[in-house]
């Protein structure tokens, strides 16, 4: 049986992912994995419009020929 706190971790890694695949369907689907991974670590849910606010400051700081921006901009 799962103790209530590895339960609750797979809950908000769950919360987590469904979070970020739908707000980031085209992106790196294992990114999904591993941004809900990091959140899950931390104890928080992830900040959807955070994460926008950093793509947008990579990709006006970045060259065109930056893998940054190349990532940022598939989507």
């Amino acid at each position: 049986m799962i103790n209530n706190s590895l339960g609750s971790k797979c809950d908000l890694f769950a919360e987590n992912y469904r979070i970020l695949h739908k707000n980031f369907k085209w992106d790196y689907t294992k990114m999904h994995y591993l941004g809900a991974l990091l959140y899950t670590d931390a104890g928080l849910t992830v900040n959807v419009e955070a994460i926008k606010s950093a793509k947008e400051i990579i990709k006006k700081n970045t060259g065109v020929f930056s893998s940054f921006k190349i990532c940022i901009e598939r989507q």
